[in-house]
């Protein structure tokens, strides 16, 4: 089995509970990477977050979350 690391630019003045991957709840969505378990979600989210432009420049405010989902 297999998760998808699945990032997301959530806007400035929501929750990190509020903000999810469905249209309207995040700026930005993007899955990047794939790991075998949830352990492994977090430290190869971060190695991936440092690949990934998108992410490195947020608006005022804007922060990321980060989610495994499973396949």
């Amino acid at each position: 089995m297999t998760f998808n690391i699945l990032a997301m630019i959530c806007v400035g003045g929501m929750t990190p509970a509020d903000c999810g991957p469905e249209p309207g709840f995040s700026r930005s969505v993007a899955i990047i990477g794939q790991v075998s378990n949830e352990i492994w979600c977090a430290t190869e989210a971060q190695q991936d977050l440092a690949k990934s432009a998108p992410f490195r420049n947020l608006a005022p405010g804007e922060f990321i979350k980060i989610m495994c989902i499973r396949q």
